[in-house]
């Protein structure tokens, strides 16, 4: 009767245990990153009065820190809070044209409440997106640091609204399921969506993705539909591309703990934009696809944290065609080309991130 008093007693206490539960977490990532555009001297005539931001973008140093709070509700539920800060200075300074391009200072801070549980994940988040509006280069270094701020409301080219305003408020709502078959393999769906709520509201993305891995590998497969806003419905077009990304696990069967090796991309659909459909160069096809391979190395160090590498060589633009220009080397012209195309370029990646949790 004692020893059956006991069992019972055990059996009893390791199912409260396990009802229970985790302790929560902190955690603090603070990491930057240089990227440098056109290191390989595509664009000849870069740092001149003609070119500057009008031909491409400027190479760029970026700075990102994040607190996430993990709230456990249960064995199978938590809940997480996080708030994150990601700013891009760029180093061009000159003149583009008329405009003067100085100070390209751009960023966004993130608060973001995401529930996991099920198999799902669903993410809600406030970005805030700012920026230098009394520098012609600023909102252009929003645009080569986010590709969704080149879809805000626009009624000039360079700035949403007017030059008076510096920060562009969205709601970014994300639902993703995931079936797991076993710890390593697995399938996920779902679709993100961001709506511009300021200045003017506006839905900017709608985002699905699916996701599958399995044996170290891991393939991504996103749909993006951009909508561009402007001053008038006839501005108004969206922009469609394919991003598809892979990538292999090295640590996968402890080949190299750590180690990822990746291939990712942006490949151009199709586009409702009207400037891709002129008079003199009538029913040209999209042209915005690049291509990066890349590497991401994780380095754990036992009571310090967890330092991550990732470096890519991005190929930018590799599905432009068209005529040399003969005034500005790296930009194109003639009826053979489209008037929005520039002449394929590489941007180096190199990023380093902290993770400490505690």
């Amino acid at each position: 009767m004692k020893r059956t008093f006991w069992v019972i007693a055990v059996l009893g206490l390791s199912a409260l245990a396990f009802g229970q539960a985790a302790a929560p977490q902190n955690q603090i990532d603070v990491g930057g990153g240089i990227y440098d555009t056109d290191p390989t001297g595509v664009y000849a005539n870069f740092n001149t009065a003609s070119s500057g931001q009008n031909a491409k973008y400027s190479p760029s140093a970026n700075w990102n820190g994040k607190y996430t709070y993990t709230l456990p509700l249960d064995q199978a539920n938590t809940l997480k809070l996080a708030l994150a800060d990601d700013g891009w200075y760029g180093f061009y300074s000159g003149t583009s044209g008329t405009a003067s391009e100085s100070g390209q200072n751009a960023g966004m801070v993130t608060p973001t409440a995401e529930y996991l549980g099920y198999g799902f994940d669903v993410t809600l988040s406030v970005p805030i997106y700012y920026y230098n509006p009394a520098d012609a280069g600023g909102f252009n270094e929003l645009k080569y640091a986010y590709k969704e701020a080149g879809y805000f409301t626009e009624n000039t080219t360079n700035y949403p609204l007017n030059s008076s305003d510096s920060v562009i408020t969205t709601i970014n709502g994300k639902v993703f399921y995931k079936y797991s078959f076993d710890k390593t393999t697995w399938v996920q769906a779902g679709v993100a969506v961001l709506y511009e709520v300021s200045p003017t509201p506006w839905l900017s993305a709608f985002l699905p993705k699916v996701s599958v891995a399995g044996y170290g590998a891991q393939l991504d497969v996103g749909f993006d539909d951009y909508n561009a806003y402007a001053d008038s419905s006839s501005n108004q077009y969206s922009d469609y591309y394919l991003e598809p990304k892979l990538t292999y696990d090295f640590g996968f069967a402890n080949l190299v703990p750590g180690l990822k090796a990746y291939v990712s991309s942006r490949a151009a659909l199709w586009t409702t934009n009207p400037a891709y459909n002129t008079t003199a160069v009538p029913n040209q096809p999209f042209h915005d696809t690049w291509v990066q391979p890349g590497v991401n190395y994780t380095l754990s160090v036992p009571q310090v944290g967890s330092f991550v590498l990732d470096a890519g060589w991005r190929f930018c633009k590799v599905d432009n065609v068209g005529t040399a220009s003969t005034t500005d080397t790296g930009k194109y012209t003639g009826v053979s080309s489209n008037p929005k195309d520039v002449a394929p370029y590489d941007d180096l990646r190199i990023g380093i991130t902290y993770t400490y949790k505690f």
